[in-house]
């Protein structure tokens, strides 16, 4: 009896953070389909130079919101709900700050930071295109990160996959709108 209950609580954690994983992603491979479809190869070349940069925006939220949730989550199991309230409000913060401080260098130090990592002067104008808007909105990835690993932490795996889904199909409309509807580039 245990041993069932045991593994259907495994289970009820496991598949929706297998599907959240799977999800996350297909974040990246659903821009490489439309910049490919709708830019060509020279867009797919200046998403592989951008796409460093957007991931070490995305570890760094996974780290800071995986490590939140775990705190967070060791107050709850305490009965501390006071504390897991402050470890929230101190993740929202630290969020805000670590992205706004890192945002605007990265802003401004853009294309110094894109010939660093090799970017062309033919590409250049791409990966500007791709990434300038990427960091002005990373401020809702990061959230959104952060947030989903305090729900699923919190009981919640299944409606945190479904966050993550329903950013995914935003992205997917948003994609499609934008580079093959509108013909606006790859952002």
């Amino acid at each position: 009896m245990k041993k069932e209950k045991d593994l259907d609580l495994f289970l009820k954690y496991v598949i929706p953070s297998m599907a959240s994983m799977v999800i996350a992603g297909s974040f990246c491979i659903v821009d490489m389909i439309f910049i490919g479809q709708g830019i060509g190869e020279i867009g797919l070349a200046a998403l592989g130079i951008a796409w460093p940069l957007v991931m070490f925006f995305i570890a760094l939220a996974e780290m800071i919101g995986s490590g939140a949730a775990v705190l967070i989550s060791q107050a709850r199991g305490e009965g501390d709900l006071q504390e897991a309230q402050r470890l929230f409000c101190n993740l929202t913060w630290l969020q805000a700050v670590v992205t706004a401080v890192l945002m605007v260098p990265v802003l401004i130090f853009l294309p110094e930071i894109l010939r660093f990592f090799g970017t062309t002067e033919i590409l250049m104008p791409y990966a500007l295109e791709y990434l300038r808007p990427m960091i002005w909105t990373i401020g809702v990835c990061v959230f959104m990160i952060g947030g989903i690993a305090v729900m699923r932490n919190d009981g919640s795996p299944v409606l945190a996959m479904w966050v993550e889904c329903t950013g995914l199909l935003g992205n997917i409309v948003l994609d499609w709108l934008f580079i093959i509807y509108f013909s606006w580039g790859s952002w």
